[in-house]
């Protein structure tokens, strides 16, 4: 008995080691890798919270904000928790993912185990979910933690839920919708979950025997169901709100559901054959491929009707292809958030129900006979290297936003998003022809992009295309006349044209408008400075410095105006304010070197 322990320790510790390096052979790269410009850089880079780190006020705000129209502060307080330990350092939060996500197979693995006992299939169900191309997605950008941490809390809900149908004490159920809860703070898809736990009743758990049994299990759901209910009107609302959700008038009742069943068949295609896969699908609402559709609803129809009919010969067919499709309920497009088509990050965690299909109805009967059992052996290293190459070339396209904005543009030359994030880049190293070919391909799909347009301007301004940039400005500001970023634009291009009177109007347009920014202020006060009005100038930077109070440009700018004007000791001060926030700040460095020898005798 004793060294039948010993083994099973051991298997149990070599098991652990290889669903580590397996993950950490495909995603260890990431520890190298940078943020990415799609989400990252509004989500934690120019997230003014995030870069305090975790404390009690951070704690409060991750609990309570709807901060990118979503409400899940789990992941906050991991971000947060991260910033404490690594400052911004990119290299710390991809740590951080793939730690989270080798966790989350190793409880996957662990509560499949529990539920079954059936080792292989489990293991195997752990090393696809942990190294299928398309869930790099969900490992590689920092930004999609959630699916991650909500997956770590599907498992642990699974575990504790089990526990729950073997004890029936309400300690193991009150573990289950806390750790139920912990995963819809992490991302609310898990809101149908409970549904899935019906499904896991009937099979592996056996618990659904007769009509007693079932009316028990669907009542043990209610208070799970309960917070699901509340979690998706929460993040509805805030989605709605925030401008996420399409409305039906732009993509119809009609475009969403042709476009639900189109995803539903591309998940399983990338499955089998996941190769050219993108950060962004675009959605094309003028092309809807109807035919398509059909082929896709007569698919999925022809596998619901398969699995049923087999549904008591191998329930785990029918378990297994219902937890795909429930799961990818909240996110499949009948509310659509976003632009895109469909996203690989989606099947994080659907996934499991096809791997769970799939392996536990073919591994038994491959492992019937010894000949098919060494093949299969074969087979399955081979996959396993086969999936870990794959998904780490997925992975190294993730490196940065060029490298993934890149390969998007080059599998789909119309992807809009890639394009524009291309064209940032280009305009970022004042590559101004690159940036204007990339934003004017942007407009050509989607001519009411705004803030394409106004980068377009930025660019063909940069190659002295003066009028053609005034005219894109115009074309933004009759869209979109109440925004102060264009106005102040159109500032910048008066002075540009000599047009110093309409510059004037301009910029007081835009630091008039509904949200100014530190930024307009102080174009503004310069301008004043450059006419002479000192006074004016000086409350322009204060109000710019009171709007951000780390803007050094408005303070150097600021002390700049005052030595201009003979103020030199308070020119001084100032000085000697900026250099204490930022001791290398180099025009303010030059200043003061000019300022000393000013008053050097």
């Amino acid at each position: 008995m004793e060294e039948s322990n010993t083994l099973q320790g051991k298997k149990r510790l070599y098991t652990l080691l290889f669903l580590v390096l397996i993950n950490i052979a495909v995603f260890g790269q990431t520890i190298t890798f940078d943020f990415v410009s799609y989400d990252d850089q509004t989500y934690l880079i120019f997230n003014p919270e995030i870069e305090k780190g975790l404390n009690w006020e951070t704690f409060k705000w991750g609990l309570t904000s709807s901060y990118f129209v979503s409400w899940h502060p789990v992941t906050w307080w991991t971000f947060l928790l991260d910033s404490s330990i690594y400052g911004l350092d990119a290299s710390g939060f991809h740590a951080s993912n793939v730690i989270y996500h080798i966790l989350a197979t190793i409880l996957l693995f662990y509560a499949l185990l529990r539920m079954t006992s059936r080792y292989w299939e489990s293991l195997i169900v752990a090393v696809l979910f942990a190294i299928h191309p398309q869930h790099v997605q969900s490992v590689a950008w920092v930004s999609e933690r959630k699916d991650v941490l909500s997956a770590i809390f599907m498992s642990l809900t699974l575990i504790a839920y089990y526990r729950y149908t073997l004890e029936h004490k309400w300690r193991w159920y009150g573990m289950t919708a806390l750790m139920f809860l912990l995963g819809l703070m992490s991302k609310s898809m898990l809101v149908t979950l409970p549904c899935a736990m019906f499904l896991l009743d009937y099979w592996p758990l056996n618990r659904l025997s007769d009509k007693k049994a079932v009316i028990r299990a669907t009542l043990e759901k209610i208070p799970l169901l309960a917070l699901s209910m509340a979690t998706s009107v929460l993040t509805f609302v805030l989605q709605n709100d925030g401008g996420a959700t399409t409305s039906v008038e732009l993509f119809g009742f009609f475009g969403r559901f042709i476009n639900v069943l189109n995803s539903y068949t591309v998940y399983l295609y990338r499955t089998v054959w996941p190769v050219n896969l993108s950060f962004f699908y675009s959605l094309d609402v003028h092309n809807i491929p109807v035919m398509k559709g059909v082929f896709s609803g007569i698919v999925l129809l022809a596998i619901t009707i398969v699995t049923w009919i087999y549904r008591k010969k191998a329930p785990q067919l029918i378990v297994g292809w219902l937890w795909y499709l429930g799961i990818l309920v909240p996110v499949i497009g009948f509310v659509q958030v976003g632009q895109q088509a469909n996203a690989d990050r989606y099947t994080y965690i659907p996934l499991i129900g096809i791997f769970f299909a799939v392996v536990y109805t073919i591994h038994p009967w491959l492992f019937a006979k010894e000949q098919r059992k060494r093949i299969t052996k074969m087979a399955y290293v081979i996959i396993t290297f086969t999936l870990m190459l794959m998904s780490f070339k997925e992975t190294s396209f993730w490196k940065d936003s060029a490298l993934l904005a890149g390969r998007a543009y080059d599998i789909n030359k119309g992807n809009f998003v890639a394009c524009h994030m291309l064209g940032n880049i280009h305009l970022e190293y004042k590559s101004y022809e690159h940036a204007e070919r990339f934003y004017k391909r942007c407009l050509e799909k989607q001519p009411k992009a705004y803030l394409v347009r106004l980068s377009l301007a930025e660019s063909l301004n940069g190659q002295g295309k003066t009028e053609e940039a005034h005219e894109q400005l115009q074309l933004c500001y009759k869209t979109n006349s109440e925004d102060g970023n264009v106005r102040f634009q159109l500032g910048n291009m008066a002075v540009r044209m000599g047009q110093m009177e309409e510059a004037r109007y301009w910029y007081e347009q835009a630091i008039q408008s509904s949200e100014p920014k530190a930024e307009f202020f102080d174009k503004y006060a310069t301008f004043m400075a450059s006419k002479g009005e000192f006074e004016n100038a000086i409350k322009a930077y204060d109000m710019a410095i009171d709007l951000d109070a780390e803007y050094l440009p408005a303070y150097h700018n600021k002390a700049s105006a005052l030595f201009q004007y003979d103020k030199i000791n308070e020119a001084m001060d100032l000085v000697t304010v900026i250099l204490g926030i930022d001791p290398e700040y180099e025009p303010t460095l030059t200043l003061k070197d000019a300022i000393e020898a000013e008053i050097a005798p």
